[in-house]
């Protein structure tokens, strides 16, 4: 730190010199006014050389009928012309161009610009009057001015053009068009976006994207309620709470309500607007009640755009109960290598449930053996979750042991722990950590851009009015972070401003005034033969569950960030007749980071306090130092003995030190040194090791140690080891390994040796020999590994052998999960915290399901093995808005999908369960009485219906609509089970062409989905008798054309009822309507080639 001053105290030395002698040289340059030379211009030295001194020439050109307002404007600049003029210049002197042309004499409204004019000599007697300021370009001592009235040039002439009378009438003589009659616009009633002011919206929940004064903050929850807007109040105080006046805050919150209006803000005096088009809202406050404008730099805290509230979205409720079952095989076969016996075998199934009812989540686990015991049960635990605080109550087997029952002593066998724990956690609920709250000001006085870097990157940039600013949410990489911030003004952008600060920053830190803790209670339980402890409990395979509830353990641990540098720590744990305690903290600065811990231990049964602390410090170098990273430690330990013993308490003294660094880039190294001090020994036991790593061309690195350690009873004989690795990637499947370990004083070298392959995403095989010795193959292992990653389960094959490839050993596990909620199933590789089951039913009970969340790109396809899609990508303890899209079975079947909003805790599922109605396809041939085909024929479809007077209602149908291709053929997809009709153009004549769809019986899926109907032939003499004429029956619809030009039927003349002729799947129509090329081909052909044949056989 010293150095770092002295170094500042120079630099501040120097700049300030500098700073100095450029303020006097400006000032010089800036304020000296040269003097005026009166004397005769050739009575002055010209220079020769490369200078040159221009001569100016004014040329006046006014505009076409421009009246200049100085009367003597000409006259001045010809009589300054002619002074100037009579003055004698050298030759070289007027071979000089004209500077371009003054215009700006000729335009006195503008500002007076003042600049030095030579002295010039007046006429005698000749007064010149200037009614308004006249800017006059400066002229230089030699110089001659040339004042030249323009004149404009004249006009060019074209060849005359000479037309015929006709040629003139179609090409040249303009033509008056009579005014096209207005045309209905048929899509005038249409909506178009942006033509009104304001948008509907469903009434709900929604995130606005929140600007104060302009600048975005974050997203903020609204409540729409028949088009009145209302920003909730939480939201709104996190966002502006801590930057208004004391006055400002009362008047907005102190009603406490939880929503409050857009009207209602206005009505208070803060200017707010709600904007339908970009979906934000709009605050401005004045300096009086916002005096410093918060930024944050890196897009706001409260950013939650893939949280949104989908309009219209189906609320899911937790399943009523949910499971998931981990299941976890393994075998492992050992054998010799001419497989005569089978030395051993083992087969096993893991077992683990994860429980949720009643907001209630439960984990049990055990395991299933072929030997003794064939059953053994595992642990179990539950919790409960405090969602809005982040706090958990977790019960079962929990929480930690202090006393002597443990497993450690031969006294007890599997000794576990039972108790309560009640912590915080910011996965637990909706509480979030606070994170670094450090802030930066800055003040601008006039508009600029401000950039912001960190350690050399760009972090920042982004144009302010002015104003004074407080910058938050900064994001800080680990060590020290050396921040510039340079202000540039807009109205001088060589005039930037740069402010430096420097902060330290450790991962391990919590942001300043955040706390996270929690408590447990336990005892300790045995599963033994035999009954022991405070209470005894039957139990599996003649055993008993004895409980030592004498023996209990209460701790309680607690972490806080002091400050947004310093984060405290601390440990207490507490038994009958012991007692534990640990303090540590972290403190991050500009020199690196430092972390303190002391422990205190009393034991009733022991001489004396165990005693341990420990401090290390890792620094922190700039960036673009050359230097690497340097991290020192020490520490000191005493442990105590029993009261009954008469050895002494043992210490431990122990310092490390490591540097890492690199000789190049890519070239990397680290040394690492420690140093043990055993009260017990004279001398010190202590390790030196040096290890580095590099690559020399692509797709190979290597790496290697040496380490040299001696003990305090040998402490100048060490023991050298030597490590080094190597790794070779032929291709982004296959790659190669090899490494060798070698010991000195007696030498002995192993190596191993590696081949990995991947064929697909899904698998892996990789074969290893390791322990090569090669003066002996005792202890040389050969194995080879298989593995499978599907989309349900995960398998492993290993075979390996060992001991001089005499025996052999086969390992197979396999692993899966089974999720089930409210009678669905699932099955994946791998089940989260919470999950979603998507269930068809009914129509798209055979359909494809694939999934999105919202604001994702494309959805996720899932298959069904089990009869539900099973669906992971779902964050707990957050709005989750998710779209399922089914498709029909039906091969014209359009499909649906739905909209779900979730809101889950840990441990909970969801069930959708989606069904459509059953669709149908409609098809058949029109003919016209010619028996040729209605070509591209076009009508509306309608919905007929019987009134509640008994009257028939003819609707038209939306989503349906008529068309025929080339060969009259007519395909209705989507039709519902109905009456219907469409209109057919006959000769002038309106037909109404029925057909009906029955309704399926109910709970029966029908595979046959297509409806053909009968053909249409106006000539058909059946279709005569099946006519029904009538007369015109009054208007159907009002229009009498629709959107596409097509005419519609005012009246019918006739009505006729198509029957269904057969009923089909959607592939046999699908062949039959639009066959393959092989199967298009004439018959007629292939007989022609067969049947000569045949017809020679007589």
């Amino acid at each position: 730190m010293k150095i770092k001053r002295t170094a500042q105290s120079v630099f501040l030395l120097v700049s300030t010199v500098l700073t100095v002698l450029f303020l006097s040289s400006f000032f010089i340059t800036c304020f000296t006014v040269r003097p005026v030379i009166e004397s005769e211009p050739e009575a002055q030295p010209i220079a020769t050389g490369p200078q040159i001194i221009p001569v100016y020439t004014v040329e006046i050109e006014p505009p076409v009928n421009y009246q200049p307002t100085i009367a003597s404007t000409i006259d001045e600049v010809q009589q300054v012309t002619a002074s100037v003029e009579s003055k004698v210049l050298p030759e070289e002197v007027a071979t000089v161009g004209a500077l371009p042309e003054p215009n700006h004499l000729f335009q006195p409204e503008q500002p007076p610009v003042k600049e030095i004019i030579p002295e010039v000599e007046e006429p005698p007697e000749q007064s010149i009057q200037i009614v308004d300021p006249i800017k006059i370009p400066g002229l230089p001592v030699f110089g001659s001015v040339h004042t030249t009235l323009l004149v404009p040039p004249p006009p060019t002439f074209f060849e005359p053009s000479v037309y015929t009378l006709d040629d003139y009438d179609s090409f040249v003589a303009p033509v008056m068009l009579e005014a096209a009659p207005e045309e209905e616009d048929p899509f005038a009633d249409f909506f178009v976006s942006g033509e009104d002011s304001t948008i509907a919206f469903d009434n709900g929940l929604y995130f606005l994207g929140l600007f104060v004064n302009k600048e975005y903050v974050g997203d903020i929850e609204a409540e729409f309620n028949d088009g009145v807007q209302s920003l909730n109040t939480s939201d709104l105080s996190l966002f502006i709470g801590d930057y208004i006046t004391d006055k400002t805050y009362e008047l907005l919150f102190s009603d406490a309500l939880p929503f409050i209006s857009i009207e209602e803000l206005n009505n208070r005096g803060v200017e707010t607007v709600f904007d339908s088009t970009d979906f934000s809202v709009d605050m401005t406050f004045d300096v009086e009640e916002m005096p410093v404008k918060t930024i944050s730099i890196n897009g706001g805290t409260l950013n939650r755009r893939d949280a949104y509230s989908l309009s219209g979205a189906i609320v899911l409720d937790p399943a009523k109960f949910s499971v998931v079952t981990s299941l976890g095989f393994y075998s492992n076969f050992e054998y010799p290598s001419d497989f005569s016996a089978l030395d051993s075998k083992l087969l096993s199934l893991s077992v683990s449930h994860k429980l949720a009812f009643w907001n209630l989540g439960f984990d049990v686990s055990y395991s299933l053996s072929s030997n003794s015991p064939l059953f053994g049960f595992g642990s179990w635990q539950g919790f409960y979750d405090f969602v809005e605080t982040s706090q958990r109550l977790t019960f079962g087997n929990v929480g930690s042991n202090l006393s002597e029952i443990n497993s450690s002593s031969n006294d007890y066998g599997t000794v576990t722990s039972v108790g309560v724990v009640f912590d915080k956690d910011y996965s637990y609920g909706t509480d979030a950590a606070k994170g670094n709250q450090f802030e930066y000001s800055i003040v601008l006085v006039e508009d600029s851009n401000v950039t912001i870097e960190i350690n050399g990157k760009e972090i920042y940039n982004r144009d302010f009015s002015a104003g004074t600013y407080r910058l938050k949410d900064f994001v800080f990489t680990q060590g020290v972070n050396m921040a510039k911030v340079t202000i540039t003004p807009d109205a001088r952008p060589n005039d930037t401003t740069v402010q430096y600060f420097d902060l330290g920053y450790d991962y391990r830190l919590l942001g300043k005034g955040d706390s996270v803790y929690g408590f447990s209670f336990s005892v300790p339980r045995v599963v033994e033969s035999t009954k022991m402890g405070t209470i005894s409990l039957p139990w599996l395979n003649d055993k008993y569950l004895s409980y030592f509830l004498g023996n209990w353990t209460a701790t309680y641990w607690q972490q806080t960030g002091m400050t947004n540098a310093f984060t405290l720590s601390s440990d207490i744990s507490i038994t009958p007749g012991i007692f534990r305690g640990t303090v540590s903290g972290v403190f991050a600065s500009t020199i690196g980071t430092t972390q303190l811990q002391m422990t205190l231990g009393l034991d009733v049964s022991n001489k004396e306090p165990d005693l341990s602390a420990s401090i290390s410090h890792r620094f922190s170098v700039p960036y673009d130092s050359n230097f690497g990273s340097l991290s020192l430690g020490f520490s000191f330990s005493r442990s105590s003995v029993l009261l009954t013993s008469t050895d002494a308490a043992t210490r431990y003294m122990t310092s490390n030190i490591s540097y890492s660094g690199s000789f190049a880039k890519g070239f990397n190294y680290s040394v690492t040194g420690s140093l043990t001090k055993d009260s017990a020994f004279t001398a010190p036991s202590w390790s030196l090791t040096f290890s580095s790593g590099f690559s020399p061309f692509d797709n190979f690195s290597i790496s290697g140690s040496v380490t040299a350690s001696a003990s305090a009873l040998d402490v100048w004989n060490p023991i050298v080891t030597a490590q080094i690795s190597g790794s070779y990637s032929f291709n982004d499947k296959l790659s190669s390994s090899a490494a060798s370990s070698a010991s000195f004083n007696p030498l002995s070298i192993i190596s191993s040796f590696g081949l990995s392959y991947r064929p697909s995403d899904t698998d892996s095989v990789s074969l290893s020999l390791s322990g090569v010795d090669f003066k002996t193959t005792e202890d040389q292992s050969l194995q080879a590994t298989w593995t499978h990653s599907g989309e349900y389960a995960s398998f492993t094959f290993k075979q390996q052998a060992y001991e001089s490839y005499n025996k052999m050993s086969t390992m197979i596990s396999a692993n899966t999960y089974v999720a089930y909620a409210d009678g669905a199933f699932g099955l994946g590789k791998t089940v989260n915290e919470a999950f979603l089951l998507v269930k068809p039913v009914g129509e798209l009970r055979s359909a494809e399901i694939s999934i999105a969340r919202s604001l994702d790109s494309s959805p996720v396809y899932l298959k069904r093995p089990l009869g539900s899609a099973l669906y992971n990508n779902i964050t707990t303890n957050t709005r989750n808005s998710i779209v399922v899209f089914g498709t029909s079975s039906s091969m014209f079947g359009a499909g649906t999908s739905s909209v779900y909003e979730i809101n889950p805790r840990s441990r909970q599922a969801f069930v959708a369960t989606i069904d459509i109605a059953a669709t149908y396809t409609v098809s058949g041939i029109l003919y016209q009485a010619d028996h040729t085909p209605y070509v591209q024929y076009s009508s509306p479809v309608y919905d007929v219906t019987i009134g509640p007077d008994g009257i028939e209602v003819i609707t038209p149908d939306e989503e349906l609509y008529l068309f025929t291709d080339i060969d009259g053929r007519y395909i209705l997809s989507d039709v519902n089970p109905g009456n219907y009709l469409f209109d057919l153009d006959v000769d002038g004549l309106w037909y109404a062409v029925r057909f009906s769809i029955p309704e399926p019986e109910e709970g029966k899926v029908e595979k046959k989905r297509v409806f053909e109907l009968e053909d249409f032939w106006v000539s058909d003499p059946q279709i005569q008798q099946r006519l029904i004429v009538r007369d015109q029956t009054g208007k159907q619809v009002d229009a009498t054309e629709d959107v596409f030009g097509t005419s519609l039927a005012t009246g019918y003349d006739a009505s006729i009822t198509l029957n269904t002729q057969r009923q089909l799947d959607d592939d046999t129509f699908w062949s039959e309507v639009f066959p393959s090329f092989e199967e298009s081909q004439p018959v007629e052909e292939e007989a022609a080639v067969v049947k000569p044949v045949l017809n020679v056989a007589p």
